[in-house]
């Protein structure tokens, strides 16, 4: 009996002073982004907010990366925060934020960006993805359980027009008429290459368009196009190259003070409403639209 009463004793003491390690508490931080725009295009800018918050009771040491995609350019000296510092590294090019946050405490970060000139046709209709995430300045002290912050934002690619153009990329004349005329309709949008700027539309499959297709292009004469094709090609005085330039099913004869009827296919996605046709003409066969009535 007394051996029993002896073992019984030994294992109580055993539990008694035994010392279980303590399970860490996850802080409960949370990181929201948000773009200013929900579609862009080249050269367009995109403001962009990151908010991290502390929901817990208890302090927390934070660290936050929002790495830039290929598709954006950070603007110089466009970062600010509401707490904390806040900086870009242009050797990462990522924007880096860093603060201790009490309970119930945030901070917003809140930079620019510029779209860049794509490369690939295909992400003209893609999204631009952005993507930030949080974490403690001491993991194995404060663990943490946060999804990351993400904006996406539609990139554009305007459709642009295929009339000649000598105001392009390769600084090459293109001809409008035999004679020969030299062509200066404004059809490559870049405003560097000269002014004025042509016809564009930029939301080219956001209503109607003329033909079964459109296709969008980094510039008239500058590849990407969706159609695999630039619609200009200044070294060879080729014009007229977009492959879905399929709108019109029967070209008008146009006279002088005489109403013409033209046949156009028109594909529309938008709701019902009247709908009317924007046409330039070069009346005067000058090589231009910059005459009266032309536009």
């Amino acid at each position: 009996m007394s051996a029993l009463w002896l073992l019984t004793m030994a294992l109580i003491g055993i539990a008694f002073f035994s010392n279980p390690a303590q399970a860490q508490e996850t802080i409960p931080v949370v990181i929201h982004k948000r773009a200013n725009v929900e579609e862009a295009q080249v050269d367009d800018t995109i403001a962009y907010s990151i908010t991290v918050a502390n929901t817990g009771r208890v302090d927390a040491a934070l660290v936050a990366n929002d790495a830039l995609p290929d598709d954006l350019a950070y603007v110089a000296d466009s970062v600010k925060t509401t707490a904390g510092q806040a900086f870009y590294n242009g050797d990462t090019r990522t924007i880096q934020w860093n603060g201790t946050l009490k309970g119930g405490e945030q901070a917003t970060v809140q930079f620019t960006t510029k779209v860049l000139p794509v490369l690939d046709a295909t992400k003209c209709a893609a999204a631009i993805v952005n993507q930030a995430v949080v974490a403690a300045v001491d993991p194995t002290t404060t663990p943490l359980e946060t999804a990351p912050g993400v904006a996406q934002v539609k990139r554009i690619c305007p459709d642009l027009g295929d009339a000649p153009d000598s105001t392009n990329h390769a600084g090459a004349a293109m001809t409008a008429y035999p004679n020969p005329v030299t062509a200066r309709y404004p059809t490559v949008f870049d405003p560097a290459t000269g002014t004025p700027q042509g016809p564009r539309h930029r939301f080219a499959r956001a209503d109607a368009w003329l033909g079964a297709r459109v296709s969008g292009e980094r510039d008239a004469d500058l590849m990407p196009d969706e159609d695999l094709a630039p619609n200009l090609q200044p070294s060879a005085d080729t014009a007229d190259r977009d492959r879905y330039d399929d709108g019109v099913t029967k070209w008008p004869t146009l006279a002088n003070c005489v109403q013409t009827d033209m046949a156009v296919d028109v594909n529309v996605v938008g709701g019902v409403r009247t709908r009317y046709l924007n046409a330039w003409i070069d009346w005067n066969r000058d090589g231009d639209f910059g005459d009266a009535d032309e536009q």
